[in-house]
Formats: structure tokens, C-alpha cells, sequence
């Protein structure tokens, strides 16, 4: 198990799934003192992980069973990093567009970036792309992360999870979780939208493969105008492999402004609402200043490009700095640039939907750059 700050707050977390609570200040400086003295784990503390869901037999020691994360030099919790851009798809409907792939950073490039990640207090690590599995280096890349007692999530299509060798790896070093993409329930559907010859057919030996691992699973289902009509088979291929799964049908314009995703949304109305009825309610955000409430973008987390760049969030592409250069003094600008970048435009301070309003200002002006600012992301500008 791994126990470290969390942000602002103190955790303990199984590192192979969901299992973990927030625990106070002074619990883990007594759990920092046993691991120093590597006492044998109390009795109290064997109740308290049970109560959190960890079961087995536990070891005799405290170091064998937890590993105490060194505070960071900053607040932050957690960073995505796109460690490369490169795919073995080509999906219609993919943010980076129609890119041409650049050199990739070296393998020491890469886990310097980690490492400056971790220093900053990061405990959480997603790992995304293009398709991470085919970064040069994935396997020193990842396994660097792992040893940093890092809780790693790592975001794929799935298909190379079908190559015993990336296999091999998982197995020996279990990620926190894994998230992977659902893009059709048939082969027609899947491929139509990604692009590539026997696609699907990787993609459900990889999901044969998972519901064996034991590895904790999240499905992402794209929902697009080639699968609304398999939502439940998508659904269902999720469910009986055990794994959870949320519905996404909004498709977003590409980092370069070019609005075509999102011609390839669903249209069918009752699609759109069964997937409501499948998908947890999401938490509304108080938005009742003038910044945009409750997100903590670039305050608790932060997110890493392939060239080693540094941004508060994906959205926020703009405002960047270059962190192998930089190093840790340019994650610590990103509280202030946070605040200029979230604080709402006046115009939206007296608009009549900001109560609920769900859309932050750089994703606001996500959309405006494609020229494309549909209804859901702001009803006076929609579309």
C-alpha cells in the first residue's frame, strides 16, 4: 500500500485497485515513525485496512506492507502525462488530428519528467498518448514511475494489451488501474471509426486478457454516429467483464482547432438518453464567484505533453512552459497562471446560466478556437 500527502490532504491507498481512505495528519506521522523504526504492523492498523476493504494475510512488517511517499516540494496530487504521441490507430474522431508524428524525448528525457512529477508531490500518475504502449522506453518509462511507489493508470485502446510481452510487464508490475477504450460493439462499428484492419479483433483479446489480470479496469464507450445503436452491447461487454464504465457522447474539436469530431457525435435522442440513464450523475460545481468553482487545475494537478511541456490542464494549451528545462520552479507558476486562466470572463459573471454552468473558461475557449461552441458548452454562444 502506498501513504503520502494528498494535495492538501493525507491517504492510504491499496496500489492495485479501488481500496483507500483520507486518514489525518497525525495518523500518518505515526505511520511514518513505525516505517522508520520497520515496526511489526499494530493490531489497530490491521482492523483499520479491513475496514477500508484490504483482505489477506498481511505481512509481519510495516515496510513490507506500506511504502511511505517523501513529501513533495509542491502541493500537487496528481499529473497526466501523454508520453507519446504515436498510435497504432487512426481514429476519426482523436483530438490530436491528422499529426505528423515528431521524435520522441530519450528514455532519460522521459524519466526525468517523471521524477520532476513526483518531486512535485504527485502520487497519482495517468499515463496516456497516442497510444502509450508504443513509446519507446514505456517499459524503463513505467517501471521508474512504479518504483517511485507511484499509482499509475494507464490510459489505452487496448490493443497491444493482446502482446504477451506488454503482458509480461502488467503482470510483474500491476498498474493502479488501467482504462480502456470501447469505440463499437461489432466489428464494422469499431473499425469504421478507428481506421484500422483487425483492430477489433485485438481489442477483444485484450478485454479476455484483462478480465483475467485482476487488474482494476475503467471502460471508457465512445459513443459516435457509427455505434449509438450498440450502446447497450457496449455496455454489456463492460459489465460481464466485471469492469466499470462511464458513456462519453460529447466529441471535442482537435488540439488544432479543427472542429470535424465532432460531426461524428450521436444524433439519436433516445440513444443520448438511455446513455443518461447509464451513467452516474455527475456532481454540479458551485460557481457562485467569479472563478470557476471547485477545479484544481494547476493547484493539485497538472498535465505533461510528449515534448516534455507543461500546461495546468489538457484544455489549457495555450499557456505552456517547457518543464525538463524549467524543472520544478516551472510547475510552482502554475497556482498563479491557474487563477488568471480559470477566473470567468466578465461577460459570463452576469450571464443568467452561470449557476449551472458546467464549462470552464479554457475550455470554453477550446471550442471558440474551432469556431464550433455547441449548446451543452455554453447556451448563449451554442450552436
Amino acid at each position: 500500500m502506498v501513504c503520502g500527502k494528498f494535495y492538501d490532504k493525507y491517504i492510504i491507498v491499496y496500489r492495485f485497485g479501488n481500496k483507500g481512505a483520507m486518514i489525518s495528519e497525525s495518523l500518518f506521522g505515526v505511520l511514518t515513525k513505525l516505517s522508520v523504526e520497520n515496526a511489526d504492523v499494530p493490531e489497530q492498523l490491521a482492523i483499520f485496512l479491513g475496514r477500508i476493504g484490504f483482505s489477506g494475510n498481511l505481512p509481519q512488517k510495516v515496510n513490507d506492507l506500506l511504502q511511505i511517499m517523501p513529501q513533495g516540494e509542491l502541493n500537487f496530487g496528481s499529473a497526466s502525462y501523454e508520453i507519446t504521441e504515436r498510435c497504432n490507430y487512426r481514429c476519426k474522431h482523436c483530438v490530436l488530428g491528422e499529426r505528423k508524428v515528431t521524435k520522441e524525448l530519450s528514455v532519460t528525457e522521459k524519466k526525468s519528467l517523471i521524477k520532476t512529477i513526483r518531486v512535485a508531490g504527485c502520487i497519482y500518475l495517468q499515463i496516456t498518448g497516442g497510444e502509450p504502449l508504443l513509446a519507446s522506453g514505456f517499459e524503463d518509462a513505467y517501471y521508474f514511475a512504479y518504483s517511485l511507489g507511484m499509482l499509475v493508470k494507464i490510459q489505452t485502446n487496448g490493443s497491444l494489451l493482446s502482446v504477451r510481452k506488454n503482458q509480461k510487464i502488467l503482470e510483474n508490475w500491476p498498474p493502479y488501474k488501467i482504462v480502456v477504450s470501447i469505440y463499437g460493439g461489432t466489428k464494422e462499428s469499431y473499425q469504421n471509426l478507428t481506421r484500422t484492419p483487425n483492430s477489433f479483433s485485438l481489442f477483444l483479446e485484450a478485454m479476455e486478457w484483462l478480465k483475467k489480470s485482476g487488474i482494476s479496469v475503467r471502460a471508457n464507450i465512445i459513443v459516435t454516429r457509427y455505434n449509438e445503436h450498440e450502446v447497450g452491447r457496449m455496455v454489456n461487454m463492460a459489465e460481464e467483464a466485471g469492469f466499470e464504465y462511464f458513456a462519453y457522447t460529447k466529441l471535442t474539436p482537435t488540439f488544432e482547432g479543427n472542429p470535424a469530431p465532432m460531426n461524428l457525435m450521436a444524433r439519436d435522442c433516445a440513444t443520448l438518453e438511455e446513455i443518461d440513464a447509464y451513467n452516474p450523475k455527475s456532481i454540479p460545481r458551485t460557481t457562485k464567484d467569479s472563478r470557476y468553482g471547485g477545479c484544481l487545475a494547476g493547484k493539485a494537478f497538472f498535465h505533461v505533453t510528449h515534448k516534455g511541456e507543461v500546461m495546468i490542464c489538457q484544455s489549457a494549451r495555450d499557456k505552456r512552459s517547457d518543464l525538463l528545462k524549467e524543472g520544478i520552479s516551472g510547475l510552482a507558476r502554475l497556482s498563479k497562471l491557474s487563477e488568471k486562466l480559470l477566473t470567468r470572463p466578465s461577460k459570463c459573471n452576469t450571464c443568467e446560466y452561470k449557476e449551472e454552468c458546467p464549462t470552464c473558461p479554457p475550455n470554453l475557449e477550446f471550442f471558440r478556437k474551432a469556431d464550433n461552441v455547441p449548446s451543452y458548452i455554453c447556451k448563449k454562444l451554442g450552436l
